[in-house]
């Protein structure tokens, strides 16, 4: 390396997610894709905690409605409970029950109270609130049932409140309970609320005379409400209104805030600490002393195409620890709300709904937990996983297979097995048996075909689970005993996080086969309850399988018309684990060689065209590395490492992808800064670009 190449430090990325500004205009400390990986307070980017489906809250297949959590009940300072509806238990997805966990406990030990059983999918409970001991629910404007009251102790089904308003919103505020969200343009623009009299509040109480409109001349239909000090911010479709009272609230004040700014719906507004955050039309909003301030100008929200559901609708929001997390459709958003910086979240577990917060013990430091409804609704297909690069190494798996009591030969896409007795071949990048590389999840559904050229004897695919408790699990196919085009569906088990896929022989055989594939299928989602927890816990078993991956934005050093000459790269991590990285040149299509093709499989390179077969990347040099954990220890958990080789480019970005399996031994990943050694390649602009 000639002595005048200096160290240009990329990094850190302090400003978080910009994908708005893709063609090398975002900042230096912003990148143009950021996935599970937060931006906190130290400018590192941290991987997300893992989130978790709860063991046991997985609904039976045959569902097509899932949970919803309405919130939280308490009773005294140990004793509440996490308050949901569910389908019945082998109901026609029609009927629901509100159901209450002691403790928040759901599956091995639970300990459930039926508060009510809904006939009709119309009548289930929407919305909830505690006044004084007692649970006060709502329905929709279109129920037969009416709202009704209960505390613990007393029969299902409750006490019926006739007089009281049906409606999806429900606050309290100011010893009332307030009421709105029919969603109709009869009354949709009007709030209710219970009654005080001298003898004092009473919430099942509901007059005829006792409710307010708001700017009912203005159209639109009131999608949520929130109190905010002394006055309760009242939100429409398209508008946002203050409201507060001296005595009588039927004479109290509607003032409005913003005459275009509204809220999506009921869960798509927040508050916290100071700030209220409300979601509309694509933005975030944050509002402080009724002035709204956008802060998402660099983050345009979009369904997620790698997402395990194609389908989960509506927009919800939530605060996890000092986080905002906005569910978009299929995708999470997150904001730090005290670094400013955005990022995306992804989790195989599915796509949960808004977080409610456990109660906690306010004297301890232990970190809260918060539990969502998954909101899924129908699983993606996907492509081959066995040969994606987010998982596989760039080679042909069967390359890579390992047999035991057995040999195996490949060609090009075929390979074949001769078995002296029991045997297997993995089907992974490594050939090692304790290499999962494959991520599933509780119930998610998946197929797994092969075409068999040539086969004496008796085979069988398998798929071995991990499971997050640390144990496998293993699932078989049918018997494989001819020739032609095999396929099999497995459903994956509970707690299962990873997979690994092999052929085996109970005895003396030979197969050959072409075109292995494990994809997933287009079904309906697992619905189930997901947790997280804001930590890694110290244990051997794994908690979720957690990619963490980001893109630079594209260098070009300060010289954007010359060509520059990158030596080598270094990284600043902390990671246990094997960390793939791409360096990607933007410039024209040159002639790509044969050891540029080595590093794709042929179902990428099919992506491209004959001419061009890396045109699917943008670039035709990228070049792709895969480098592995380190054996020792480093004393804080931090290395540098080195990667990328000598190239010619004049714009230059890079892909890092790490992982963790959501334990203190694989995570958090941190990632610092990008060390780059560059020269000028030469002074002379080329005339074209």
């Amino acid at each position: 390396m000639p002595s005048k190449a200096k160290p240009v430090t990329i990094g850190p990325f302090a400003g978080g997610l910009n994908n708005v500004s893709l063609a090398g205009e975002a900042r230096d400390s912003e990148v143009v894709d950021l996935v599970n990986l937060d931006v906190t307070i130290d400018n590192a980017l941290t991987s997300r905690p893992p989130i978790e489906a709860l063991a046991g809250s997985t609904l039976p297949s045959t569902n097509t409605i899932g949970w919803e959590v309405l919130g939280i009940y308490r009773v005294s300072l140990t004793e509440w409970y996490l308050i949901v509806t569910a389908p019945n238990d082998g109901s026609t997805n029609t009927d629901t029950t509100l159901k209450a966990y002691l403790n928040g406990v759901v599956g091995t030990g639970e300990s459930i109270t039926i508060i009510k059983q809904s006939v009709g999918i119309a009548n289930r409970v929407t919305s909830m609130v505690q006044f004084n001991d007692y649970l006060f629910f709502n329905v929709e404007a279109t129920a037969t049932d009416t709202g009704f009251k209960w505390k613990k102790g007393d029969a299902a089904g409750g006490t019926a409140i006739a007089t009281m308003p049906r409606g999806s919103i429900m606050i309290t505020w100011k010893t009332r309970i307030w009421i709105a969200g029919t969603g109709t343009s009869v009354n949709g623009a009007r709030v209710w609320f219970s009654a005080i009299d001298g003898t004092g509040p009473h919430p099942e109480t509901y007059n005829a005379q006792d409710f307010f409109d708001v700017a009912p001349g203005e159209g639109g239909f009131i999608t949520a409400m929130i109190s905010s000090f002394n006055n309760m911010i009242i939100f429409k479709n398209s508008g946002t209104w203050r409201y507060s009272f001296p005595a009588d609230p039927s004479k109290g004040s509607v003032d409005r805030i913003s005459g275009n700014v509204g809220c999506a719906g009921r869960w798509a507004v927040v508050d916290f600490e100071n700030y209220i955050y409300v979601y509309a039309q694509g933005r975030v909003y944050e509002l402080v002393n009724s002035n709204y301030t956008q802060i998402n100008r660099f983050v345009k929200f979009a369904t997620d195409p790698y997402s395990v559901d194609s389908v989960a609708t509506g927009v919800e929001m939530s605060i996890v620890n000092r986080r905002l997390v906005v569910r978009y459709f299929n995708t999470i958003y997150t904001f730090s709300i005290d670094s400013k910086g955005w990022s995306q979240w992804r989790s195989y577990s599915g796509t949960p709904g808004r977080f409610v917060e456990l109660p906690a013990d306010a004297s301890s430091s232990n970190p809260s937990q918060f539990i969502a409804a998954s909101r899924g609704t129908t699983q993606a297909g996907s492509a081959n996983l066995l040969s994606d690069p987010t998982f596989a190494d760039p080679v042909i798996r069967t390359a890579r297979a390992a047999v035991l009591n057995g040999t195996v030969t490949y060609s090009g896409t075929s390979a074949s097995i001769s078995a002296t007795g029991v045997c297997s071949m993995l089907l992974n990048s490594t050939g090692s048996t304790t290499d999962f590389d494959i991520p599933v999840a509780t119930s998610q559904q998946f197929n797994f075909s092969v075409n068999v050229t040539a086969i004496t004897g008796t085979a069988y695919v398998d798929i071995t689970y991990l499971l997050a408790s640390g144990a496998t699990s293993v699932l078989s196919s049918t018997a494989i005993t001819t020739t032609g085009s095999k396929s099999f569906n497995f459903t994956t088990p509970a707690g299962a996080i990873l997979a690994i896929i092999s052929i085996r022989f109970a005895a003396t055989g030979s197969i050959t086969y072409t075109l292995p594939s494990w994809t997933r299928t287009t079904a309906t989602s697992p619905f189930n309850l997901m947790r997280i927890t804001d930590q890694y816990p110290s244990q051997t078993a794994a908690v979720e399988f957690i990619d963490c991956y980001f893109q630079t934005k594209s260098y070009d050093y300060k010289a954007p018309g010359n060509f520059k000459r990158l030596y080598w790269a270094g990284m600043d991590v902390k990671s246990s684990r094997k960390i793939k990285t791409e360096t990607r040149p933007v410039s024209r299509v040159v002639p790509v060689t044969w050891d540029q093709l080595g590093g794709y499989t042929h179902d990428q390179l099919a992506q491209g065209s004959w001419g061009s077969p890396l045109s699917w990347l943008g670039t035709s040099l990228a070049e792709l590395e895969l480098l592995p954990e380190d054996l020792l220890p480093s004393e804080n958990g931090r290395y540098f490492k080195k990667f990328a080789h000598s190239m010619r480019f004049r714009q230059v970005s890079y892909i890092i992808r790490m992982t963790s399996l959501g334990n203190l031994a694989t995570g958090p990943v941190k990632f610092f800064t990008i060390t780059t050694y560059v020269d000028n390649k030469e002074h002379v602009v080329d005339a074209s670009t």
